[in-house]
């Protein structure tokens, strides 16, 4: 007795045929699955040969990464290019395995819906070569007797597994992660580097430069603060330095940085005569802790404190009086607020 089972559904006709796959990993995703091993994973789900490059209907996939942040960006297309549907899944953590698997079973459920009710079928075999076919005749068998039939399964409703893309979102993938880089102009309020705290501002630039490691350069203004009724202290410097800068969230970022400081602080003399005019060399090393945040598009908005450790620290005396009219702390502390535009 034999059986013969006919499914005239388009939807199953259409799960049946092969697809093209478009798969494009980003910078920093060279260790992430490549596109031949995503197309056998995604047949051994599916239990079968559903890819071909000459298929007129594509799935297109595009993997990014930034820090821990991981997202991929799933588009299917019909025969005619028309996009039908997309999706985004992201994954926070050291590896993209995770968000394989999400890609894996996304991209078997858009071949065919009645995937997820199947487990995973076992990897496929290669097809054999002639080298495999054996050069023997086998020995004939008695053939089993055929089992009885069973009802087939109803065949899968064919419908895309992803929503259909709103217009506005279709030019481009959403923006992942939080730039490194950025520069600012910042409002600063110090202590212990001139007679009392002061005001001043500064220029800060932070570059990338591998993976969350950034670099740091700088300038800062402190104008004349009156020691007394006879003097005035200010300071300007630059910097140069490195920073460490973990990405928290989509658009949030950490600012670890240590940095060397080199400058003059400048005295202004109101009633005496200056025995020796002119600016003293400063030099300090510093360590600064920040956080920033993209309010909207590439601006930014930061906040941070910073630790000052003056090494020259020079004395500035007045004739025939012991005590020096004004010398920096042995530690002195900045706070700074900060807006500006951050760098990809």
């Amino acid at each position: 007795m034999a059986c013969v089972v006919v499914a005239s559904s388009a939807g199953a006709d259409a799960s049946r045929e092969p697809v093209r796959l478009v798969w494009v990993r980003g910078e920093r995703t060279e260790t992430c699955v490549e596109p031949s091993v995503l197309e056998r994973r995604v047949e051994a789900r599916l239990g079968r040969n559903a890819f071909s490059a000459s298929a007129p209907r594509a799935i297109e996939g595009v993997l990014q990464h930034e820090g821990e942040h991981w997202v991929a960006h799933l588009y299917v297309r019909d025969e005619r290019g028309t996009l039908e549907g997309s999706r985004d899944f992201a994954n926070d953590g050291p590896d993209c395995a995770p968000l394989e698997d999400a890609v894996v079973l996304a991209i078997a459920l858009a071949i065919d819906p009645g995937s997820a009710l199947r487990p995973p079928g076992p990897a496929l075999d290669p097809v054999p070569t002639p080298t495999d076919v054996p050069t023997s005749t086998p020995s004939p068998t008695v053939p089993s007797p055929p089992e009885p039939c069973s009802p087939p399964p109803a065949p899968p409703v064919h419908a895309s597994l992803l929503p259909p893309e709103p217009p506005a979102s279709r030019a481009r993938p959403t923006s992942m992660g939080p730039p490194n880089g950025a520069v600012t102009l910042r409002s600063l309020v110090g202590a212990g580097l001139l007679p009392r705290a002061s005001a001043g501002i500064a220029v800060a630039t932070e570059v990338p430069l591998y993976r969350v490691l950034d670099g740091t350069a700088g300038v800062l203004y402190f104008p004349e603060v009156a020691a007394g009724t006879d003097f005035a202290f200010g300071l300007t410097a630059a910097w140069l330095g490195a920073c460490a800068s973990p990405a928290l969230s989509a658009r949030v970022a950490l600012s670890l940085c240590g940095k060397i400081s080199l400058g003059a602080i400048h005295a202004v003399v109101e009633v005496l005569d200056p025995v020796s005019p002119g600016d003293r060399f400063w030099a300090a090393g510093a360590l600064s802790a920040g956080l920033r945040v993209r309010v909207l598009g590439p601006l930014a908005f930061e906040a941070g404190v910073e630790l000052d450790l003056p090494v020259t620290r020079p004395e500035f005396v007045v004739g025939g009086e012991t005590p020096p009219a004004f010398q920096e702390q042995v530690a002195a502390g900045i706070g700074f607020l900060g807006l500006g535009a951050t760098i990809r």
